[in-house]
């Protein structure tokens, strides 16, 4: 018998937490008795002394190492040092995201986070290049495709969409002029049919006389008929609605309130 040479073993080897691994076979010349190898293999993963067969599913990530298997006969042994590194699978996901504040305004922006894999990251959207910062701003509405690259070239994606407030190029139309505000839950409340489509307004109401009853930032069909806590008299009110967006006209109208 002659003593052992020649062991090794496939490397570097990174592998998934939970995945079962291809096995290392190790190569080696001469007859072997026993197989050993230090320090301890990542957990879930197991050494056959008898053929050096290296196998298992590993259940928890586990840094870069460096390995010593000794193949060993009655003569001699052989050693060979091998990289092994357990991760977690490479994903992607939105960390935040702005979207944009005005229709037709590219000003989103979002920020990425990637999870597991070999750091450092590499960021990128649809098919633009690659770049360090998980950081994308002055992004127009519409849906794109994240994707993460990690050192060692795997990579992952993730969809998302950058929306917009929707076009406004008029008035509310469906405008009631007549509600009956006296707490039985039916026609309680002033409504502007799709208000909610135009955020940015001032709303105000007066009486004949001009005295404001009522005065509210984006109005959202609260309000009741009430003034200082009480119902205002059945009659004839006026309304005005502001909007931010200068290139609206001012909407003007009167509201009859009936019990």
């Amino acid at each position: 018998m002659i003593p052992p040479s020649g062991l090794s073993y496939r490397t570097p080897n990174t592998f998934l937490i939970n995945s079962t691994i291809t096995p290392l076979t190790p190569t080696v010349t001469g007859g072997i008795n026993t197989y050993t190898i230090t320090p301890a293999l990542p957990s879930g993963l197991t050494l056959n002394p008898a053929t050096g067969v290296i196998s298992g599913i590993p259940n928890a990530a586990s840094a870069k190492a460096f390995y010593q298997a000794t193949a060993t006969n009655e003569v001699g042994s052989t050693t060979f040092a091998f990289v092994i590194t357990v991760i977690q699978e490479l994903s992607v996901k939105i960390a935040s995201q702005t979207d944009a504040t005005k229709f037709g305004v590219i000003d989103g922006s979002v920020n990425l986070s990637a999870i597991g894999g070999i750091p450092p990251y590499q960021y990128r959207l649809n098919n633009g290049d690659f770049q360090n910062s998980a950081s994308f701003t002055k992004l127009e509405a519409k849906e794109y495709i994240a994707a993460v690259r990690d050192a060692d070239g795997a990579s992952a994606t993730v969809l998302l969409m950058i929306k917009q407030p929707i076009k406004v190029t008029e008035t509310p139309k469906d405008i009631t002029n007549a509600f009956s505000p006296n707490g039985d839950g039916i026609n309680d409340n002033w409504v502007i049919t799709d208000i909610e489509s135009y955020p940015s307004h001032h709303l105000t109401i007066t009486d004949r006389a001009g005295k404001v009853i009522y005065s509210v930032k984006n109005y959202k069909n609260e309000w009741n008929g009430m003034w200082n806590g009480n119902y205002v008299r059945e009659g004839t009110y006026y309304y005005s609605i502001v909007f931010d967006n200068r290139e609206l006209p001012t909407k003007k109208g009167f509201i009859t309130i009936v019990r």
